[in-house]
């Protein structure tokens, strides 16, 4: 079995996604606060959309 990572990320690449991540994150928590929960609908569509990503980060291709 071959190890998940071959070698370290570098300090710049993990710098950098946080410093794209974060805000979206904190942007997501505000609108909970502000507007609540999604709509139902909306939840069902990310769910769906969630479980067709696993064939690409698993790096398995359905064609």
């Amino acid at each position: 079995m071959r190890a998940a990572r071959s070698s370290p990320i570098p300090a710049v690449a993990v710098r950098w996604l946080t410093a794209v991540f974060l805000p979206g994150a904190v942007g997501r928590l505000l609108s909970l606060a502000v507007a609540g929960t999604p709509h139902r609908l909306q939840l069902a569509l990310a769910a769906r959309a969630g479980r067709g990503s696993r064939a690409v980060s698993d790096g398995v291709s359905r064609r």
